[in-house]
């Protein structure tokens, strides 16, 4: 009931707020949460896309920035931003980027390391960790860790991914269950996908408001890949009455 509660509150602040054709970015200050002997940067970048829903992306990055530690400098920016030429502390050495919005595809992944995160990495030898919290920014991780492994960094220099397999509720999260935003992770350092553990998700809850029937892959027992599906479970005493209730499952144990 409180992930269609949730929805809706989101669907109708949408339209609340569709008459806004610009989005003035985040004001809030940071500076009691920066670490001044730190020497990562940490941006949280908004879609441009749909204007409507930029003042939720908006908060969905303030959201973000406030659970980053250890940072030097917090802001908010737009998508497509010019790291080389953004306002950073001197000392700046690492990044850590969030992005808030829509996204369609790993092959939207890789353009935006292509432009937005490969110039800087190359120009000021920075490491960089990506946090997309948008949805399907993973939906073929094998494709963005293949890129991955054809890049080539100095010493000590590393990239990290970490993107949704499906739709995500974003950094809404933080109201509801881990277990409703189904993760993988690239990084240079490993030549594989790292797919989490599929205890933080097998018979655990799904949103399936957005997540019904979609699928992630999760390593389980023995490390041995698996394949969860958001689908309808079965439970003790349910009737064909009773409403549904929708969990990461085993495909063969979903109900028909």
């Amino acid at each position: 009931m409180f992930r269609f509660v949730l929805f809706s509150l989101l669907s109708l602040g949408v339209i609340s707020v569709s008459a806004q054709s610009q989005i003035t970015l985040s004001k809030k200050d940071f500076s009691l949460e920066l670490d001044r002997k730190s020497i990562t940067s940490c941006f949280c970048e908004i879609g441009k896309f749909p204007a409507n829903e930029q003042f939720f992306f908006v908060l969905g990055c303030e959201v973000w920035l406030s659970r980053q530690n250890s940072c030097n400098h917090k802001s908010v920016v737009i998508e497509d931003t010019n790291y080389l030429t953004a306002e950073m502390p001197k000392n700046t050495k690492a990044l850590k980027l969030g992005y808030v919005g829509h996204w369609d595809s790993s092959y939207h992944l890789i353009r935006y390391l292509n432009q937005s995160v490969l110039p800087i990495m190359k120009t000021k030898l920075f490491t960089v960790n990506v946090d997309n919290t948008a949805c399907d920014a993973m939906n073929d991780p094998e494709s963005v860790s293949s890129f991955m492994n054809s890049l080539k960094f100095e010493p000590n220099q590393s990239l990290f991914v970490r993107g949704n397999q499906n739709t995500s509720i974003g950094t809404w999260d933080i109201l509801l269950p881990s277990s409703d935003n189904f993760i993988a992770e690239v990084s240079s350092n490993v030549d594989h996908v790292i797919f989490p553990s599929c205890r933080k998700y097998e018979n655990k809850s799904c949103f399936d408001a957005v997540q019904k029937h979609q699928s992630g892959r999760c390593l389980g027992s023995q490390n041995v890949l698996t394949q969860l599906t958001c689908c309808q479970t079965d439970f003790p005493g349910r009737t064909s009455s009773s409403p549904p209730y929708f969990k990461w499952q085993r495909p063969e144990n979903c109900v028909p």
